[in-house]
């Protein structure tokens, strides 16, 4: 039986990302597959912060604001244990580094097996990713 699939990244990506990603070490382990499909997702994009930085001090602060809500959304979510929830919410997904489309890769498979593991490991490499935009933001107001 083949282990289930994650359709949420480009081939475009996979390219750029390919030659520093690690190399799943169990092709057939669901969970050793996405641990490497996720390596380095949890960085804010250095395209990003120009587009940030351009930004008024006051949408600057409610960019960090916004970061900083939904990264403690996720994580008192991730602290009750069980279930997280059965279908993730993708407006609480960046587009950066096609969380959003893996949030969505992850909401289909949820259909088909029992996912919980990979949705708490995914979530916990966005919570890392969440934490670095929260940083990169409040050091470019601080630089201001």
């Amino acid at each position: 039986m083949r282990a289930p699939t994650l359709d949420g990244t480009s081939d475009e990506w996979r390219t750029a990302h390919s030659q520093f990603a690690p190399v799943a070490r169990s092709p057939s382990d669901p969970y050793d597959r996405l641990a490497c499909a996720l390596h380095g997702r949890d960085r804010f994009p250095d395209a990003r912060i120009k587009e940030f930085a351009s930004l008024a001090d006051n949408e600057l602060e409610a960019a960090i604001e916004n970061t900083r809500e939904v990264r403690s959304t996720l994580e008192r979510r991730l602290r009750q244990g069980g279930a997280v929830w059965r279908r993730l919410e993708l407006a609480l997904f960046s587009c950066d580094h096609e969380w959003r489309r893996i949030a969505a890769g992850l909401n289909r498979l949820a259909g088909t097996v029992e996912c919980g593991g990979l949705v708490k490991l995914a979530l916990g490499h966005y919570v890392a990713y969440l934490r670095s935009r929260e940083f990169v933001l409040r050091e470019l107001l601080n630089a201001r």
